[in-house]
Formats: structure tokens, sequence, C-alpha cells
């Protein structure tokens, strides 16, 4: 006996659970190609090019018609593409209002704050700089799914049955207006002089949009906050450790409180004590959430399959209710909305909030962080130490083929099924008794994701060893 199934029957495993627990597949489980689960995204210009862009906005305009805003990060092929989507958006007869280079969050905002219908964002977020892609947002900033629009685009680009019209074209500079929002929501101004901070903006949209905002308000240090869609300071994903290096040596070299890290397209979010230690996004949620139950008593708390349990020991602590969910932006957006939640959180450094009508928004969660310590008297550091989890992986990405990557978890997933405790909301999550493992296929790179946790030193090893032994039998 060889592979998985040699560590499957092996003494590895501590549960001796037999239930297991199914879920309805929906057709985004197997979506391959650029049409993603909840987004479209893919090398340019060999898998996405203007052509299909317009194509994409032709489509995207005729199911989602109306006034329709559009925005762009700072790739080398943003703008190319951003104006091709638009000529699509017209050709069905909308009406465009194009926002210019902007972070995510500030299309849902527009959304919201301005009444637009409907909203596209030209993005590849975190990934590296020959990527692009489309985030969609239908009323109310809510982010469409494959199942709530994406799949039904990309019939409509087989097909190429397009509504048509005569469009017209707006232009509209939203940053103030996104100003005021964060203004209104927080109470940091009269501390001003109290904290500095150092971010890093991974040169994406952040440094320009972010760092001018958060300067109003506190003292703020930049790295990396000239726009350069080769992003030639680091990677822009700071989930990665090595990614945060340098904001870490800027937060000791400058002293400040503390350090943000944003991605490509500002919507997700890394912490770094005073110290340059960096907090891991579970001690950062947590943070989150207590401040959030102590605004709003007893509301629902969302967040993902790959959230450590200690989330939803904290959410319990303060009087909460947990909601798990799906990973990805859009299935948290819709349960945050759902269950009107008062936060919502991932594993990957995505904050939610009721105040910002269930969209992810990293502004929003460092005004949040920065409140927190403005009101307290600890440092960062010493206020995290209240906030740790159980021995929790951090999350590691393995490369796989992308038409090879949902076929490889569906394998895994019957052959666990037989024999332990299982469930199956996304991905295969298996139950130990002092602890789980969870793998699922990325919906936006060919990539599996591998996250495990335990309670203690000992299961976390074992855990440990049945991991690597599954992962030993990804094909190449």
């Amino acid at each position: 006996m060889t592979g998985i199934s040699h560590l499957l029957w092996s003494g590895y495993w501590t549960s001796g659970h037999t239930k297991s627990f199914s879920f309805p597949v929906t057709n985004a489980d197997y979506v391959t190609g650029i049409y993603k689960a909840y987004d479209v995204r893919g090398i340019y210009p060999e898998q996405l090019d203007e052509k299909i862009a317009r194509d994409i906005g032709a489509a995207f305009g005729t199911i989602f018609s109306g006034n329709i805003v559009v925005g762009h990060d700072v790739r080398l092929s943003s703008l190319s593409l951003e104006d091709s989507v638009i000529e699509g958006l017209l050709s069905a007869g909308n009406t465009v209002v194009d926002i210019g280079m902007v972070c995510t969050p500030m299309v849902p905002f527009s959304i919201n704050e301005l009444g637009y219908d409907s909203g596209m964002m030209v993005t590849a977020s975190h990934n590296p700089p020959e990527y692009n892609g489309f985030k969609f947002f239908s009323g109310g900033g809510i982010p469409v799914s494959y199942e709530s629009g994406i799949g039904e685009i990309e019939k409509l680009v087989e097909r190429r049955t397009f509504k048509t019209g005569r469009g017209k074209f707006v232009r509209k500079n939203i940053t103030a207006l996104y100003r005021k929002f964060i203004a209104r929501n927080f109470d940091v101004e009269k501390n001003k002089h109290n904290i500095s901070i150092s971010i890093d903006a991974a040169n994406g949209p952040a440094g320009p949009i972010y760092r001018r905002i958060l300067k109003t308000f506190v003292k703020t240090e930049g790295l990396y906050c000239k726009p350069d869609g080769r992003f030639p300071g680091h990677e822009p994903d700071p989930t990665k450790p090595s990614n945060l290096r340098d904001l870490q040596a800027k937060v000791r070299e400058c002293k400040t409180g503390v350090g943000f890290a944003y991605d490509g397209d500002g919507d997700r979010l890394a912490v770094v004590d005073e110290k340059g230690g960096m907090l891991d996004t579970t001690t950062v949620f947590a943070m989150l959430i207590k401040d959030a139950l102590e605004r709003r008593p007893g509301a629902r708390v969302v967040h993902d399959v790959l959230c450590s349990k200690f989330i939803d020991d904290i959410i319990l602590k303060y009087g909460g209710v947990p909601v798990e969910c799906r990973v990805g932006h859009t299935f948290i957006s819709h349960k945050m909305l759902d269950v009107k939640a008062v936060i919502g959180g991932e594993l990957s450094g995505h904050y939610y909030f009721a105040e910002t009508h269930g969209a992810d928004d990293a502004l929003f969660a460092t005004m949040r962080l920065i409140e927190i310590l403005t009101k307290e008297k600890e440092t960062l550091s010493e206020i995290s130490k209240n906030f740790r989890s159980n021995y929790l992986s951090y999350q590691e990405r393995f490369t796989i083929a992308d038409d090879k990557k949902f076929k490889f978890v569906d394998a895994l997933k019957e052959e666990l099924a037989r024999k332990y405790e299982m469930v199956a909301i996304d991905g295969v999550k298996i139950i130990f008794d002092r602890g789980w493992a969870a793998i699922r296929a990325s919906n936006t790179e060919p990539k599996i994701s591998v996250v495990y946790e335990a309670s203690d030193r000992k299961a976390f090893d074992e855990i440990g060893e049945v991991v690597k032994g599954i992962l030993e039998n990804i094909p190449k």
C-alpha cells in the first residue's frame, strides 16, 4: 500500500469517527479556464485579450444592464482591457461610469453610495504581473459568482448574442467621496498624533489612494507606493511572509506602531506589529471580531472553512454566532447579507463589514485596527498576545494543472469519505479528534491550497505528516 492509501490507513489518523457529510456540488466546483467561481482571470494576452474583454463587457452589459461603474488596477494591460470592456458595455446600450484607477473595494462602494446598477473591476488581484481579469458586481455591490452570472456571461460570449444599443460614457473621481465615507465611520482624528503607521502598497493602487486617505488621519510612512504594474518591489500578495520583510524592516526603522500591507487591488490586508513581527490573519480577525461584537452584541460572524477553530471560540466568547462559509469573496459577501452579519473574514486576509454592505475592504479594516490601537494603552504586540490561536499552519499553495485540480480533490474526497468524518462545503475538510486538515482547489489559480490545525504540538505534527503524504500524490 503506497501514497495516500498507505497514510490513510496508518496510525497517523487519530479520528475514530465514520460519519461523513455530503453537500450539493455546483457547476462552479468544476470551473476551469478563465471563467472562475467568482471572477474571470487568466494570463494576458495568451488566455485573455482585448477581443475577449470586449465580448465580456457586452455580455455583462446584456445581463446587468443600466448605469455600470468600471475601475481598473495598475497592471500593464489593465487600461487597454478596460477600454475594450467599456466598448462592449457601450455597445449593449449602457451608461458607463469610468472611475479610473481604484482599489477594488471602491467599485461596490460606488454602486451603493451613488446608486449605480452594477460594476466591473479590471484586476487580477494578488496574481503575478502576467495575469489579468475581471471582478463583477450586481446591484447593491453584491459580487457575482459563476452561479449568479459568470456562467451566463461565458455562454453569451460563446453565442455572441448580446443586446445592442447606444451607450453613454462619463468619468467620475470618487476618491474624495470614499474618504468621506471612511471619515464618518471612524473616530480617530482627535487621536491623530498618538500613533504612526507604515504601509506597503506593493506598487498597486493602494499607494496613491490609501496612503493619501490615511495621511489625513495618522502619520503615515510609505513603501512601494508608486503604481507599477510590473510590481518591482515584490509580488502583490501580502499573505506570503517573504513579501513582508521590507515592511517589517520599515516599521523597525521608522519606529511606527503598526505596519499594513496590501495586495495588487487593495482588498487584502496583512499586519505587522511595532516590533516588526507578523500577525497571523487569525489574530487580526479575532481582534476585529471582539471589537465588532462589543459594538453589536449577539451578532452573527461569517468565516471561511479554512479559519481556525479559535475564531469560533472568540465569536462565542464575546457573545456572537459563528457562521461557516465557502472560501471566496462572492460567497462570504452573500452569506454576510443573508444572515445580516456584523463582520466576516477569511484566512487569506479579506475582512468584510456590515458598514460596507458585506464587501471586503482592506482600508476599512486598517482604520478599524488603528481605532482599536488609539483606544488601547498597550502596543499591538501586547494586545495580540490575548488572541493566540491553536497550532495552525500557514496556507500553503501547490501547483497543479488547472484541468486536474478539481479531479484530484474529488478523488481525495471519495477515498476519505469511506472512513473518516469530513466536511465538504468547500474541497475536503478532514476532522480529527484534536484537529483538522483542509485541502481545496483554488478558484483563481492552478493551485491546491492546504491548511491544517491541531490543539497540541503532537497532533499538529501527526496531521502534518498525513498532509505531506497526500501532497506527494498531487499530479505534476
